[in-house]
């Protein structure tokens, strides 16, 4: 229980792996759960990105792949992750039905609270846009702090 739990916490395959890899790794179990196919582009620079914000990005990638399944009807599902200066980009995209404005603001998208706390709690901003012809992406900008390392 207490491995669990602590797997929970901080997943095993970012320390084994790295966060680039980690999230490669939820693409690939994407396809195998759902036989969707989930393109990862990691080009940020982990070693900047400390372990809490590590966590807080895998979490975020994972939460918005579940809503993906759950929700877009997707063929297909995009995760970009990059940096500019001295900001951290994440853009997550599927090929679906496209989310609704009332749907994204829902009270009960949990899903989405979430993802809005954890950007919140590293003093980052998102974006969330829908169309039925195009799909749902949500885009994240995280800034980098003064010392370098995301809190």
């Amino acid at each position: 229980m207490v491995h669990r739990l602590a797997s929970e916490l901080r997943p095993g395959v970012l320390d084994d792996l790295g966060l680039g890899a980690a999230i490669e790794w939820l693409g690939g179990d994407f396809l195998q759960k759902y036989n969707v196919p989930c393109w990862v582009d990691f080009t940020a620079t982990e070693s900047r990105m400390g372990s809490k914000s590590s966590t807080a990005v895998f979490r975020i990638v994972q939460e918005a792949l579940t809503n993906i399944s759950r929700h877009a009807q997707a063929s297909s599902a995009f995760v970009e992750v990059w940096e500019e200066e001295e900001t951290v980009f994440l853009r997550i995209r599927d090929d679906g039905v496209g989310i609704t404005p009332e749907q994204s603001a829902s009270i009960t998208a949990y899903g989405l609270i979430g993802i809005r706390e954890r950007v919140l709690g590293l003093k980052g901003t998102m974006v969330i846009s829908g169309n039925p012809d195009t799909g749902t992406t949500l885009l994240i900008m995280i800034p980098f702090p003064p010392d370098g390392d995301l809190p």
